[in-house]
């Protein structure tokens, strides 16, 4: 927002912003920890799609009262839902595309803009920023006003239940360890579904400008419009959690996989196949010093590719991200999420939720280093052979490993 005041230190203050917005985002893990503790597991995936329905209305409002673990699912997809709706209507702060959907609103605005002072303009890029400022500070005070914290169904070492009506001892729950097999496959299996999106984030903005030969400008509006589209529906399949309670009706371990089912089918419709008719618009270094307007395509001296690729059509492609991704990841999300709560039981889930996002957070990082440098070397064609082999991986893992992602089951120890 305030990088041009900065202009000998652009790039650290944007090292310095990113770090603080990843620092930030862990409070994700915290939302969903409180989701997956203060619910029942019958509705444990409605909250959860709730709650990030609540984020897009406050986002530090949250679930104001606790549920039982029969309504974990609904919290999740509260919190989930929520989470959409704010990427389609407002920036989040940590990610590029979801700054772009606001960019829609604030595209008249233009560029360079409205000076207010010295360097400091408001245009396209900087009012998405100061809005989610305002939202944050907002934000704020909400939390202690109206987030109440209190748990439902947890039991520790202490706990005890009645007695039972043939003997006078009393018993003592105790949740037993949760399987770590399971347990890692929930982490690798949200590795490859962050690994997957920050990889089309940032594919998005290539494929328009290479691929499709788009402007700057309507890079911005295409890859904004197309982001504002994928939360929206993804919001949709959030509230059908909560609106008729979805999950009664599914098996989360079949969605989880149906859902990664779903990333290797947007892959190979969109796969820029040998067979496809035309060539991409191509220039060289020379058009470029020769240029007095903004060249467009795909610059055949830098990706070398580009000389032996063919288009994919440019509705198909994000027609297929909007629709395809945007059902998926929603419902990868709150699958997900719920099964690991059942996983690993009733018990305070911090910790557990932390590594969970930590696993989310090392695909976000690993992703697009791997997927700019194979882009640039060796095209689209070999970054969609990665992912579609890091996804049908997971999906064999989990396939494998099937009948151990189940709730864990408490174990009663009389006591002495």
């Amino acid at each position: 927002m305030t990088i041009a005041l900065w202009p000998s230190y652009q790039n650290l203050v944007i090292l310095i912003g990113r770090f603080l917005a990843g620092v930030g985002s862990s409070g994700f893990a915290l939302l969903r920890s409180y989701a997956a503790t203060a619910s029942t597991k019958k509705d444990q995936a409605k909250v959860i799609a709730m709650i990030n329905g609540a984020i897009a209305l406050g986002y530090a409002v949250g679930p104001a009262t606790a549920s039982t673990k029969k309504d974990q699912a609904k919290v999740i997809a509260m919190i989930n839902g929520a989470i959409a709706l704010g990427y389609a209507v407002g920036p989040e702060a940590h990610n590029l595309e979801n700054v772009l959907a606001l960019q829609v609103i604030f595209t008249p605005i233009g560029y360079p803009g409205i000076q207010i002072y010295d360097k400091f303009y408001l245009n396209l890029y900087t009012t998405p920023a100061i809005v989610a400022v305002i939202i944050d500070l907002i934000c704020f005070p909400l939390i202690g006003i109206f987030f109440k914290e209190h748990y439902a169904g947890l039991e520790d070492s202490s706990s005890t239940v009645n007695s039972i009506s043939s003997t006078e001892n009393v018993l003592k729950v105790k949740p037993p360890k949760p399987d770590m097999v399971a347990s890692w496959l929930c982490y690798a299996t949200r590795f490859t579904q962050m690994f997957i999106d920050q990889n089309l984030e940032l594919i998005n903005s290539l494929f328009a400008t290479t691929m499709f030969a788009y402007t700057k400008a309507q890079v911005v509006q295409a890859t904004a419009l197309a982001q504002a589209l994928f939360n929206g529906l993804s919001f949709i399949s959030y509230m059908s959690f909560i609106g008729i309670n979805f999950s009664k009706y599914v098996n989360h371990r079949i969605l989880t996989i149906a859902m990664l089912g779903v990333f290797i089918s947007f892959h190979l419709i969109t796969f820029p196949w040998p067979f496809l008719p035309g060539n991409i618009q191509v220039y060289n270094n020379i058009d470029s010093q020769n240029a007095t307007t903004e060249l467009v395509g795909c610059n055949i001296d830098q990706l070398s590719w580009c000389s032996h690729i063919a288009p994919v059509n440019p509705w198909l492609y994000f027609g297929c991200f909007v629709v395809l991704i945007g059902i998926a990841f929603s419902n990868l999300t709150v699958s997900l999420s719920t099964l690991f709560a059942e996983i690993l039981g009733p018990r305070r889930q911090g910790t557990q939720q932390g590594f969970l996002q930590v696993s989310g957070g090392l695909g976000k990082m690993i992703g697009p280093l791997m997927a700019s440098y194979i882009f640039t070397h060796y095209g689209p064609r070999v970054v969609w052979y990665m992912e579609i082999l890091l996804v049908s991986m997971t999906i064999l893992l989990l396939s494998v490993f099937y009948k151990r992602m189940v709730p864990l089951q408490k174990k009663i120890y009389p006591n002495a």
